[in-house]
């Protein structure tokens, strides 16, 4: 696939990573309920002028920090309101990670260019990094801050490492405003070990820790131009949540994403597909050499970040994000150093199989659909894009099937081959799965019904994926499955917004809605408030039955 891979291969490769995210974020529209939530809040603080306190529904939001949200109004200042900018800032943001990634290699590895030629293919051609990097989420922005700080941390003068205060600062202030002190834990562990891999640090430890010391109160003091502020706009619940609860509540019992301690080690397939199904990836290991103060700052970022996160009762698989960018990098560095000055010929026929049989199942879901064996409403929806994005796939694997001329070449195909599929995978959710997630039908007859001035409810749990789509002006009415009957006596006029687990027979007698419409595996139905009462009291499915999750 390639005759030799230098900076001209990344540039091309990085063109065609751009290319292969745009196309993927204009099949569909943004996705609920994380992407939805995101603009709906820069949409609320849009409409309301609240540039410094995030607005969720009307209501102070705690939960995120607000600088994805300025970028978004940013875009919407010059071009208009619309979701294509907030999807199009997430594909630059991805490709801006890559050239962070590769700039970080270059410091790492001065002598060994073609480290900073892989790290980026790796990151781009990992499924999940690919799949997330398009959602309108907070972790990419993150690990631009992070990337940044281990930027400053490893700059180089004169051939040693030489930390840069300014860009050090830069880059944690940066992740503080994307994501909060998270951002301060993907850094802390190069920054305290410092000492194994840094020689000034080793020489003058105290100095080193007071440096550190330093960087972050600079970085926290930065922050708080904008803290100080908005608590005192939020009010006191607020200032809590903020300050505690958003960062403390999900370290030990976490009141949101709870997952056990081994639970990363059980994603990190997923994660890392498709490298970590050929095998020459896992023989690298034994590359690693301890002499090397690269290497050795990948371990002291790697290695205990891991386990933190780990310990962590709070999880979710794009809080690692950032950490997946150093697993690129390690792993490039890794492949480098084993074929450095011994090229070898590489098979890449365990990885072939692994993308392979992910192509043979895309394949094979039409024919277990036509037998009745899925069961999953979206398993059947993908399934009826047919086989042939599954037949791209297998044509992709086949490809690897080729012996590379060494280990990086290997690398360097298999990360294409992960793009390929995985772009591949993400047309096919766009023209198969995608009218399951569409709210826009549903969010256009909402905004007909509040621009006559209607009250909109939402039946559950309101996760703020109309007002966005909507235009909304007001907040939605949240009312749970007590609420229901009195509110839709008090306002027979209002719209509900509910969601059923099955459609009523074609031959029921009662009121019907005004709109249904199949989403994420059950059914969503807007109703008048007084049919929508009416409709329980002539015994249909029960409409204030206790919801899943409520």
């Amino acid at each position: 696939m390639f005759a030799r891979i230098d900076q001209a291969t990344l540039r091309a490769w990085w063109w065609l990573y751009l290319l292969a995210a745009v196309a993927a974020v204009l099949m569909h529209g943004l996705i609920p309920f994380f992407s939805t939530r995101t603009v709906s809040v820069a949409w609320d603080m849009w409409q309301h002028g609240s540039w410094i306190l995030p607005l969720d529904n009307g209501v102070p939001y705690s939960h995120k920090t607000p600088l994805l949200y300025w970028l978004i109004h940013a875009g919407w200042a010059v071009g208009g309101v619309s979701d294509v900018w907030p999807r199009l800032l997430m594909v630059l943001l991805s490709g801006l990670n890559l050239w962070l990634l590769a700039r970080l290699a270059r410091q790492l590895f001065p002598a060994r260019p073609m480290v900073a030629t892989l790290a980026p293919m790796v990151l781009g051609g990992s499924f999940f990094y690919f799949l997330y990097a398009l959602q309108v989420m907070f972790d990419v922005l993150l690990s631009a801050g992070v990337l940044l700080a281990l930027i400053g941390l490893t700059r180089r003068r004169d051939g040693v490492f030489h930390p840069s205060n300014a860009l050090i600062v830069a880059g944690l202030t940066l992740g503080l405003y994307a994501k909060g002190p998270v951002a301060l834990l993907h850094v802390a562990a190069p920054l305290l070990l410092a000492p194994w891999w840094l020689a000034q640090a080793r020489a003058a430890p105290g100095r080193w820790y007071a440096r550190v010391a330093l960087w972050i109160v600079a970085a926290a003091a930065l922050f708080a131009l904008w803290v100080v502020p908005v608590v005192m706009l939020g009010g006191e619940a607020f200032k809590q949540e903020l300050l505690v609860t958003q960062t403390a509540g999900r370290v030990v019992e976490a009141f949101d994403h709870a997952k056990p301690l081994w639970w990363y080690l059980v994603v990190l397939p997923l994660l890392w597909f498709p490298f970590w199904a050929w095998a020459s990836a896992w023989r690298a290991v034994g590359a690693f050499d301890p002499r090397d103060a690269g290497f050795r700052f990948l371990a002291c970022w790697l290695v205990p970040t891991f386990i933190a996160f780990s310990l962590i009762s709070g999880k979710q698989a794009y809080y690692l994000i950032p950490w997946l960018a150093g697993a690129a990098l390690a792993l490039a560095a890794l492949i480098d150093r084993r074929d450095h000055g011994q090229p070898a010929h590489s098979g890449l026929g365990t990885a072939a199989m692994g993308l392979g049989l992910v192509g043979l199942a895309v394949i094979a879901l039409p024919w277990l659909a036509a037998i009745g064996a899925l069961r999953s409403k979206f398993v059947l929806d993908f399934a009826s894009a047919g086989p042939w994005f599954g037949i791209g796939i297998v044509a992709i694997a086949a490809s690897l099937c080729w012996p590379a001329v060494d280990r990086r070449h290997g690398l360097a195909r298999l990360a294409t081959a992960g793009l390929l599929a995985t772009a591949a995978l993400h047309v096919q959710f766009g023209i198969s799965a995608w009218p399951r997630y569409d709210l826009r039908p549903a969010a256009a007859l909402i905004a007909a019904e509040a621009a006559k001035g209607t009250t909109i409810a939402n039946r559950g749990v309101y996760e703020a994926q109309f007002n966005f789509l909507a235009r909304l002006r007001d907040p939605v009415v949240e009312i749970d499955y007590l609420r229901g009957p009195d509110f839709a006596r008090a306002n027979p006029d209002a719209l509900v917004v509910d969601y059923v687990r099955a459609r009523r027979p074609d031959d029921w007698p009662g009121p019907r809605p005004l709109h249904i419409q199949s989403f994420r595996g059950q059914y969503l139905e807007l109703w008048r408030a007084g049919d929508w009462l009416a409709a329980d009291q002539a015994g249909g499915p029960p409409q204030f039955a206790r919801p899943a999750g409520e």
